[in-house]
């Protein structure tokens, strides 16, 4: 729960709209409450064919009977007199014992004091029924059906209020929630490999959660317990020590729900890390779309997916089971409490009784409008009982989805690191001294690697896959840091400058294209925010990507590429990478087998382009192209996390015997 209440604090800034929310949701309780009121009216007064002036006149005089069976010295003449003297001529009912027979549990039960302050509020009561009610038993009906219609109207109105507040709140929230959310999946702590799947699952189904228990929380779990707390109050108003009694289903009731409600719990948090999977698998298939098509694989996608999709509708089930459980308990509450009131009530009713088993249970004999509301007020607290079900499994499935994304947020929240350095240019030497890094720690991709990159050279990296080349660039990108031993920049450790200064030094351009679905502009200017229409059509021309962006895309620079690029050719997208690299005018350009996947004629052409732009910046090579190792001033070659040999082609084919295997076996020398 506390997870959850995380995310109630972040709720709290929409202050105004929780606090006009719960403001239209206690109007509603009251209203609720005086709707349910209107029942004693009718029941009392109008299917009499009585008034209120009738009404308040007989209760007076009952009390006044009341208060001569307490005290028999009291004069009769003196009760005639004051009921006389406060009520309007032939109003008055004549007091008769035999109407309201009193037995000894009774006289013991009756109160003085409580009797003469009921006669004080029904003379309060008389004076404005005297000024406003109708004095006839049709207008009398007329003016209480208009009570109920404009109350419910106005009720109406508050709960559309406190409907549309509360969900401002919750849906600002939970943008706020995914907003948080992916700014913890780009910041520097997260793990780059973390599952697309998992967190689109997260974002989207389990944020969603956290919203709808939010909305729940300060929505319906606010309006329905005062709804339910306006009813037992006025309940109480009638006849408290009833109302207590009836109360006996309700221990074992709460025992049942807060056992449920632990398994709605943990059926959820089951339900969201299949859901997933599965999105996880959706994602994969896609992805590899093209490869499942080419090996008839659909298939077997079709039935692993069909698995995935049967185990969340398994957990989903279990779930609906748990809350129709939830549902059936809290209706069979309301049932039971209104059972015992009415056989007790019954029994006080019938048998015109203050006392039941020796337990006292009214202060005076109950008539029978007073019984029909007490019965009309639990009844009136039924309904709000059975959405509570629905209420108590939705802040269930709440609290399941914020122990899955809270942690995360507080645990990968990296402060801007303001107390860094900043650095106004990278043309210093990088060192690598004794660095030692491992994903997983059984399993070293580093051992201990020294090397030495001075300003404006161009260096390639070169080596068998697994050997370590990428982790280099990774850690000089601080996407990761040294496990042991430290970069330099110049003479500063790079874990001592910003990360975001440090990145701006830096371009880079991977074997795999990374496009967004953009326009071809936007993905040349992506880094380089306030680039011009010129310096995008500049930059595109030096890697050799204009004239096909004018020539074969219908809008040109306006051309949408989308998703991943995938409108274009794999050559396509590789230069208009090393487009966007070479707008962002780096001072380290690094290169990772940036030429891999462009045609012989287009990668002549951007060798010389490459060539050019690397002069006076420090430019870094994952390659093992030909043409592209010309470039290199030195090459570096790595094997199984070490440095084997640093030295220039000549150097190293001249000394080196796994260079010149490398050499002679291009296939192996893939990345």
């Amino acid at each position: 729960m506390k997870h959850l209440l995380q995310a109630i604090r972040m709720s709290l800034k929409y202050r105004w709209s929780l606090i006009t929310s719960i403001v239209c949701s206690a109007f509603v309780a009251v209203l609720w409450g005086a709707n349910i009121t209107a029942v004693y009216p009718f029941v009392e007064v109008v299917f009499q064919g009585q008034t209120l002036h009738d009404w308040v006149a007989e209760q007076m005089d009952d009390v006044d009977y009341k208060l001569a069976a307490i005290d028999p010295q009291r004069p009769a003449a003196e009760i005639n007199k004051s009921s006389r003297a406060e009520h309007p001529a032939g109003n008055v009912l004549k007091v008769n014992a035999r109407d309201l027979p009193l037995d000894d549990d009774s006289l013991a039960a009756l109160s003085e004091k409580d009797l003469t302050k009921r006669r004080k509020n029904l003379v309060r009561a008389k004076y404005w029924i005297d000024r406003f009610a109708p004095a006839d038993p049709f207008r009398t009906l007329l003016g209480i059906v208009s009570f109920l219609f404009v109350g419910t109207l106005i009720k109406a109105a508050f709960r559309i209020a406190a409907q549309l507040t509360v969900t401002r709140v919750a849906e600002r929230t939970t943008v706020d929630l995914r907003n948080e959310y992916f700014r913890s999946l780009l910041s520097d702590h997260v793990t780059m490999t973390r599952q697309a799947g998992d967190a689109a699952a997260r974002v989207g189904g389990d944020v969603g959660a956290i919203g709808a228990a939010i909305q729940t929380i300060f929505g319906r779990s606010v309006q329905e317990p005062l709804k339910m707390l306006a009813c037992l109050v006025l309940a109480a108003l009638v006849n408290w020590r009833l109302l207590l009694f009836s109360m006996l289903a309700c221990p074992l009731a709460s025992f049942l729900l807060l056992a449920l409600a632990k398994s709605i719990r943990t059926a959820s948090l089951r339900a969201f890390d299949q859901k997933c999977l599965l999105m996880g698998r959706m994602l994969q298939t896609f992805q590899g779309l093209t490869v499942v098509k080419a090996y008839n694989m659909e298939s077997h996608e079709r039935r692993r997916f069909w698995q995935h999709t049967q185990r969340v509708y398994d957990e989903q089930m279990k779930i609906t089971w748990y809350e129709s459980l939830i549902r059936s308990n809290n209706e069979l509450l309301g049932i039971g409490v209104i059972c015992i009131s009415a056989l007790a009530g019954g029994y006080l009713v019938l048998e015109h009784k203050t006392h039941l088993l020796g337990i006292p249970l009214a202060a005076a004999p109950m008539n029978f409008g007073q019984i029909m509301l007490f019965y009309a007020f639990l009844i009136g607290c039924t309904d709000p009982l059975r959405k509570s079900g629905d209420v108590y499994g939705s802040v269930q499935r709440g609290v399941a989805a914020a122990e899955r994304i809270m942690p995360f947020l507080s645990a990968n929240y990296v402060p801007v690191d303001k107390d860094k350095a900043r650095i106004t240019s990278a043309k210093k030497p990088i060192v690598f001294d004794r660095v030692h890094f491992a994903y997983h720690k059984s399993q070293p991709v580093l051992r201990g690697v020294s090397f030495r990159i001075a300003p404006n050279e161009t260096l390639a990296i070169i080596g068998a896959n697994g050997c370590g080349k990428s982790t280099l660039i990774n850690l000089l990108l601080r996407f990761h840091d040294p496990r042991q031993g430290r970069i330099l920049l110049g003479d500063m450790d790079i874990q001592d400058i910003r990360r975001k200064n440090l990145r701006r030094r830096i371009a880079l351009v991977t074997q795999k294209a990374i496009l967004f679905n953009e326009t071809v502009h936007n993905n040349i200017a992506y880094g380089t925010r306030n680039a011009t229409r010129e310096q995008v059509i500049a930059a595109a021309i030096k890697a050799h990507a204009h004239e096909f962006i004018e020539t074969k895309l219908t809008n040109g620079y306006e051309t949408y590429v989308g998703d991943g690029g995938n409108r274009l050719s794999g050559g396509q997208q590789q230069r208009i990478a090393l487009a966007r690299a070479i707008l962002r005018d780096p001072d380290i350009l690094i290169l990772d087998e940036a030429a891999s996947q462009i045609d012989p004629k287009s990668e002549q052409l951007i060798t010389e382009s490459l060539k050019e732009f690397a002069k006076g910046r420090t430019t870094i090579m994952i390659t093992h192209r030909m043409s592209t190792l010309e470039m290199a001033d030195r090459i570096v070659l790595m094997d199984a996390g070490r440095i084997v040999d640093v030295g220039t082609h000549d150097v190293l084919m001249a000394r080196c015997p796994m260079y010149q295997s490398l050499r002679q076996t291009p296939l192996r020398m893939t990345a």
